[in-house]
């Protein structure tokens, strides 16, 4: 089973069950008070349980995933992308169902020239903005039929709204469970990336993201003709506690000392497990001075620990270039 947002949870739950049970009890109410007739049972309920599941469609999702995370953490583009979304969704929503042009007053089927937009809104925003673009579809398309403009507009017949209702609730579900599922596929995207770049036992960078950092670390230095520095690090003695105190003790020790790594270090170096009982940080734009002086930090760090046992480590320096 995958795992969807939570609105989009309770949605379906909403949707699939209240409805029912209102539906139900309304038409039933309605033919024990002779308001219907017998054969006029079916329709009703439909009606009724159409109408509420739609409604819960739509505006459950609007709230249940903007009241859990009303936020919005836009950069310049990401700003300028949703705003020509939303002036091109809307222009065309009112083309398809506002009567703007003959085509919307005339009835012709339009209505699938609004499925690309939330395509887009699933792929480059999330289940937020899908939702936010389902309810502006709604408002817009519930008014044009209202007065008789685009494709589910049909003058004396009751049977638009039905076809309209029908029409946003499958856009609505087919572009929440896309949006959904793109969501989930970036968080595992996210989280496999991470998995690869990071020492499992430590927290720190592993070798791949280290060689990685490197890499960049230099072609930076060779582009500002700056130095750096980078400082290894050996636990002592790590093979004499794995042998008298087993590898559990071996392990704590070890994220010790990627506790006094992090700590001694500012947040634009690079501290990684480079494999074993060794250690290495990458230091941009420092002397072998500044390098010293973080080795003695993360030395004095781990006398000052008050675990046991005892850790202390060797280490080295080297500056590029």
């Amino acid at each position: 089973t995958t795992r969807c947002d939570p609105g989009i949870e309770t949605t379906f739950c909403a949707a699939t069950l209240s409805t029912v049970v209102s539906a139900t009890i309304g038409a039933t109410c309605l033919s024990f008070g002779k308001f219907i007739r017998p054969h006029e049972f079916g329709a009703v309920w439909f009606t009724w349980w159409l109408g509420d599941t739609i409604g819960a469609i739509l505006l459950t999702p609007l709230l249940v995933i903007w009241s859990s995370n009303w936020r919005v953490h836009w950069n310049l583009k990401q700003t300028g992308e949703a705003v020509l979304f939303l002036v091109s969704f809307t222009l065309v929503n009112l083309l398809v169902f506002a009567g703007v042009t003959s085509m919307s007053r005339e009835n012709y089927p339009l209505a699938f020239l609004c499925t690309p937009f939330f395509i887009w809104t699933a792929f480059r925003f999330g289940p937020r903005e899908t939702a936010l673009a389902i309810v502006l579809l709604c408002a817009i398309s519930l008014w044009g039929t209202l007065h008789d403009f685009g494709p589910f507009a049909n003058p004396g017949s009751g049977q638009s709204l039905l076809l309209l209702q029908s029409f946003l609730g499958v856009t609505a579900l087919m572009s929440l469970v896309l949006s959904a599922m793109v969501a989930e596929n970036r968080s595992v995207k996210a989280e496999l990336l991470c998995l690869a770049v990071t020492d499992s036992l430590t927290g720190l960078a592993n070798y791949r993201k280290f060689i990685d950092a490197l890499d960049g670390e230099i072609k930076r230095a060779q582009r500002t003709q700056r130095c750096f520095a980078i400082l290894f690090f050996d636990v002592d003695n790590l093979k004499l506690i794995n042998d008298r105190l087993g590898h559990i003790a071996g392990n704590r020790a070890l994220c010790r000392v990627a506790l006094a790594l992090r700590k001694s270090c500012r947040l634009i170096d690079t501290v990684a497990r480079f494999g074993g009982d060794e250690f290495a940080i990458i230091l941009p734009e420092a002397d072998v001075g500044a390098a010293r002086g973080v080795a003695l930090r993360v030395s004095q760090a781990l006398a000052a620990d008050g675990d046991d046992p005892p850790i202390s480590v060797s280490n080295g320096v080297a500056l590029y270039p």
